[in-house]
């Protein structure tokens, strides 16, 4: 990841009050609370992203867009020093939208340019068959830029979001710190009432490498 000189100053001064803040909360509710009403803040400086896709586009040094990340629509802006949170962010082509995933923590989200579409679920099964999960959708939105959603960990954050229109997108998310130790998050395919994990790239390449060798060992 890019060091802390890299990181545009508008950023850093957002970054440093956040952490100045979230020390003081308790909770990972108490956090979204205290993110939310400055979250705007941020998504509205066009300047500051028009900077940071003009530096992706020109193969500038920051962001790192090599950095490994889940999706592949996204890039990670900060990386909090003291592992608080990281600020990442998504750009959406024409109609693109990620699968239905939950979180490892909480979350804040809002679009930077565009509006965003968001469809929440919730988990109704008790999650004891493998491979097997029941949601029922809770509501949709779709919110501009200036508005933003959130989201908890695990069950409290299972949605789908994406890029209704037929122009390309930017999406500000914010995340804690995780509250689970592991390597993947949940995806769902809520037709077929299926659970699976969603690896990041460089994560399942060494899962398929393993598998890869188990075969090679089993011939």
């Amino acid at each position: 990841m890019n060091g802390k000189s890299d990181i545009p100053d508008a950023l850093r001064e957002f970054t440093d009050r956040l952490r100045l803040g979230l020390k003081g909360c308790t909770s990972a509710l108490s956090m979204v609370q205290f993110l939310r009403p400055m979250f705007s803040e941020l998504s509205l400086n066009t300047a500051l992203f028009r900077d940071i896709l003009r530096s992706i586009e020109g193969g500038g040094p920051y962001p790192d867009i090599s950095y490994p990340t889940m999706f592949d629509s996204e890039v990670i802006l900060f990386n909090d020093p003291e592992r608080f949170f990281t600020v990442r962010l998504f750009i959406w082509g024409p109609g693109q939208y990620d699968p239905v995933h939950d979180h490892s923590s909480w979350g804040v989200i809002g679009p930077v340019s565009g509006d965003l579409d968001v469809v929440n679920y919730e988990r109704v099964d008790d999650g004891k068959k493998a491979g097997h999960a029941v949601l029922r959708e809770t509501g949709r939105m779709t919110i501009s830029p200036g508005e933003n959603y959130y989201v908890l960990p695990l069950h409290g954050g299972i949605h789908k979001t994406g890029n209704p229109s037929g122009e390309t997108i930017v999406q500000v998310s914010i995340y804690g710190r995780p509250t689970v130790k592991r390597d993947f998050i949940n995806g769902y395919d809520p037709d077929q009432n299926r659970v699976f994990p969603i690896y990041a790239p460089k994560t399942k390449k060494k899962i398929l490498a393993a598998d890869a060798l188990r075969h090679f060992d089993r011939t």
